[in-house]
């Protein structure tokens, strides 16, 4: 235990400063010697506690969008916003209930393109395309009758064929029997 002068000057008592040593690679080579080196246990605890952080943000990044997503879908779905539903669903692991909504919303989506063409083609003044929207909406619907009624999607799906049955009565006087001899023509 050393003591350190002390001056008492005016009723205060100062220290004594030393002169700032010149640091030389010597110096530095014995501080860094002499400096304590962390022990393992606080080692491991700051890894530890390193490693539980990388996990919440990775956890936070990756499964919580995948939820609002989901959800997001399942709420559009709800609404009868069938396009965002598919884009939320597309390409994601789903589970058996996402699964059916996804595959509701894609079937009527597909039938809902084809009166959506007839109707672009009818006011483009293109009646020949128009009837083949037609007529691929009914052969597409046709194909799709067994997995509507599976995935219990005829409520949904009877408006797009009742606008294609409708706009073929309507403008070109077709008849449904008429679309099933040409679905049959088509398949041979």
């Amino acid at each position: 235990f050393k003591c350190k002068k002390l001056t008492i000057t005016k009723n205060f008592i100062q220290k004594k400063k030393k002169a700032p040593k010149k640091m030389d690679e010597e110096s530095v080579l014995e501080m860094v010697q002499d400096a304590k080196k962390l022990p393992m246990k606080m080692v491991v605890r700051i890894f530890a506690l390193c490693l539980s952080v990388m996990a919440l943000m990775l956890m936070i990044t990756h499964f919580i969008p995948k939820i609002w997503s989901l959800a997001d879908a399942r709420n559009a779905f709800y609404k009868q916003d069938y396009e965002t539903t598919y884009q939320e669903m597309s390409g994601k692991e789903l589970s058996e209930s996402d699964q059916r909504l996804y595959e509701k919303a894609k079937m009527i989506l597909q039938l809902n393109h084809k009166v959506d063409a007839y109707e672009s083609y009818k006011e483009m003044n293109m009646p020949v395309e128009a009837l083949d929207s037609l007529l691929s909406g009914y052969l597409l619907w046709q194909q799709l009758s067994e997995k509507i009624a599976e995935y219990d999607a005829v409520k949904e799906t009877d408006e797009a064929k009742a606008a294609i049955l409708g706009g073929a009565g309507k403008d070109y006087c077709v008849s449904r029997g008429e679309f099933i001899t040409a679905h049959i023509v088509a398949e041979v």
